[in-house]
């Protein structure tokens, strides 16, 4: 898909030293409960620590949204080529002449019916 050939790639290796920073950013709608109403403001707030816990302890205490992750398990299918379809629901994936249709039934009456978050269509 890049263009490489099969040989280039093989004689690749990852660099030894650290490339970029992976860890997850905050959840910003799990920060934005800790704002407080401007009544409640009489004290001064207290100024941000010096150091800032890592982020991923900011996150261990963040509830995991069903809705996030039914998104993401219909948008990502390692190894499958995945395309938009006419209905915003629906997501098509190809892979070697084969095509897998997926879909959000999360909170619709395609769930109630069928017990499931996910619909998986293969065409």
């Amino acid at each position: 898909m890049a263009g490489m050939q099969a040989p280039q790639l093989a004689e690749w290796d990852p660099p030894a030293e650290e490339l970029y920073d992976d860890t997850v950013p905050p959840l910003f709608l799990g920060m934005a409960g800790a704002a407080r109403h401007p009544d409640e403001l009489l004290d001064p707030p207290e100024p941000y620590p010096q150091s800032p816990p890592a982020r991923s302890d900011m996150l261990s205490d963040q509830p995991t949204l069903e809705d996030h992750l039914v998104m993401h398990d219909t948008r990502v299918m390692h190894g499958w080529l995945s395309e938009k379809t006419s209905h915003v629901a629906w997501r098509r994936f190809r892979e070697h002449g084969r095509t897998l249709l997926v879909a959000k039934a999360n909170r619709t009456p395609a769930e109630h019916a069928l017990g499931c978050d996910i619909i998986f269509y293969n065409v």
